[in-house]
């Protein structure tokens, strides 16, 4: 049982910090960031840049698969030491797009393409280190 409890600790850490996104966000500021350390942290987390303009401070990651078989990509811009990250996602149930890519958003059930890869930007966020904003775009 004392084996467990630090699991549990850090389990509830993780969905407590996960929880405090705001429904229907898909964007998500962190402050105090800057462009090299946003692109060293998605690299140093396994990602590889796709796109990137360093005029604009802007960024895209490649495809990145999830469970179910979906995949999503990171999108970056930052501006005034402030990282925007927001995510899309590309699904094979979104019949009635054109571009079946749509934004990863904090909404729905566990599971949902939409909200899974929202969660997989939020935890990247979340390791930068630095002051969380959630918004709607």
């Amino acid at each position: 049982m004392k084996k467990m409890l630090p699991f549990l600790f850090v389990s509830l850490l993780s969905s407590t910090a996960f929880s405090q996104a705001t429904k229907g966000a898909n964007l998500i500021l962190v402050k105090a960031v800057g462009y090299d350390q946003v692109l060293t942290a998605l690299l140093d987390k396994g990602y590889f840049i796709r796109k990137k303009d360093t005029e604009l401070f802007t960024a895209s990651t490649e495809p990145r698969r999830l469970k179910n078989g979906s995949t999503y990509v990171i999108r970056v811009r930052v501006k005034d030491s402030t990282a925007y990250l927001s995510g899309e996602v590309f699904t094979e149930y979104v019949h009635f797009a054109d571009d079946k890519y749509v934004p990863a958003v904090n909404k729905g059930m566990g599971g949902n393409p939409e909200k899974e890869s929202f969660k997989r930007v939020n935890e990247f966020a979340e390791s930068l280190g630095g002051t969380i904003d959630y918004r709607k775009q």
